[in-house]
This record gives structure tokens, C-alpha cells and sequence, in this order.
């Protein structure tokens, strides 16, 4: 139905049974188009050994929580 072009998921989706990064793995094998922006309450990079790991259709890596500043 819809046809993003980015797609803002975390790591660990409570009460689901993929997580973010097997959605993300699977978009990669299925050679899809959307870019992902991959959010984690991990302190650590555990879910990658090194950089040459991170799948290229991730554009993004942020850490929560944070905090949003308004002018």
C-alpha cells in the first residue's frame, strides 16, 4: 500500500517476532530500495562486529533515549 523511501525501525520490536535488523537484513537480500534508519536502546554494537558489517541500506544508527532540543 505504501511505498517509503525511508523507514525508521528499532533493533528490538517488543511482542513482534522479526526485529528491526531482520527486516532490514531481508530488505538488503531481496534487493529492495528503502533506506533504514536503525534505532536501539544498546549501548553497544553488539548486533555488528565492524563496520564492514552494517548493512549499506542503513543510513542511520541512533541511540535511545535521547533527547529532542526545541529553539
Amino acid at each position: 500500500k505504501y511505498s517509503p523511501h525511508v523507514i525508521l525501525t528499532d533493533i528490538m520490536r517488543k511482542g513482534e517476532d522479526i526485529s528491526g535488523l531482520d527486516i532490514i537484513l531481508k530488505a538488503k537480500e531481496e534487493k529492495r530500495k528503502e533506506k533504514f534508519i536503525l534505532v536501539t536502546a544498546s549501548h553497544k554494537r553488539e548486533y555488528f562486529r565492524n563496520d564492514e558489517e552494517i548493512p549499506k541500506n542503513i543510513i542511520g544508527y541512533l541511540r535511545k533515549p535521547f533527547e529532542f532540543f526545541h529553539h
